[in-house]
């Protein structure tokens, strides 16, 4: 087991409590080198964020399309009105897929527009391939505070 100084800070953002349960559970059993927040909506994320409440950013941000009170394009469009925070990598985790939605969240500085899929192993899947691509693979911009930090991890979904 890791030490929380050494795990990847991931924040969850979606309204559907079975969603959160799901992602919570998969980053539990399969990804143990994460810690997980988990939000509501945008507005407990933006709050989380503004006040600092972690002592650190994430390194990643799963953001839900469709919720109450601040919804991810309203996410998004304050999250790209922030100079740090629009560095935090943010991937639209979502069930809603139309070209419309995808095209404006590219706009609005979403790093990807991913479908959450149907089942708990394309869940499972999906979640994988973010963790390993935005926490491993991928290198931002020296000024990005969350930085590819440790090994791959293979998590058997080859």
């Amino acid at each position: 087991m890791l030490d929380n100084l050494t795990k990847f800070l991931v924040y969850v953002v979606d309204d559907d409590e079975d969603d959160r349960y799901l992602l919570q559970s998969i980053f539990a059993d399969y990804f143990d080198d994460c810690d997980v927040r988990l939000f509501e909506n945008g507005s407990t994320l933006l709050t989380q964020l503004t006040h600092r409440l972690d002592n650190q950013l994430p390194d990643l941000i799963l953001l839900d399309m469709d919720m109450p009170i601040l919804n991810g394009v309203d996410t998004l469009r304050l999250l790209a009105q922030d100079s740090v925070f629009r560095l935090i990598p943010t991937v639209i985790l979502t069930s809603s897929a139309t070209g419309r939605h995808i095209d404006l969240c590219y706009q609005l500085g979403a790093n990807s527009y991913v479908n959450k899929g149907a089942n708990y192993v394309q869940m499972l899947r999906t979640v994988g391939y973010l963790r390993n691509y935005w926490l491993e693979t991928s290198r931002g911009p020296s000024s990005w505070t969350c930085q590819p930090k440790r090994r791959y991890v293979s998590y058997g979904m080859n």
